[in-house]
């Protein structure tokens, strides 16, 4: 969990991105220094300023101790 405050949602603006529902997440981890975001659907993330994972992903790297 981030919090999502004013800047968050300006630095989610600035992305730019057209499915602005994933800008706020990808901001807020950002915010965070967050290592890496899971989601179902890591291509509509492109240019995230943090890495994007699916699911299987973010388990094996979690698991893997990486």
């Amino acid at each position: 969990m981030a919090p999502v405050d004013e800047k968050v949602l300006r630095r989610a603006l600035a992305l730019g991105w057209t499915d602005f529902e994933d800008a706020p997440c990808a901001s807020a981890a950002e915010a965070c220094e967050c290592d890496a975001i899971a989601s179902r659907d890591a291509h509509g993330s492109a240019g995230s300023p943090v890495r994007v994972v699916d699911a299987a992903a973010a388990l094996a790297w979690l698991t893997d101790g990486r």
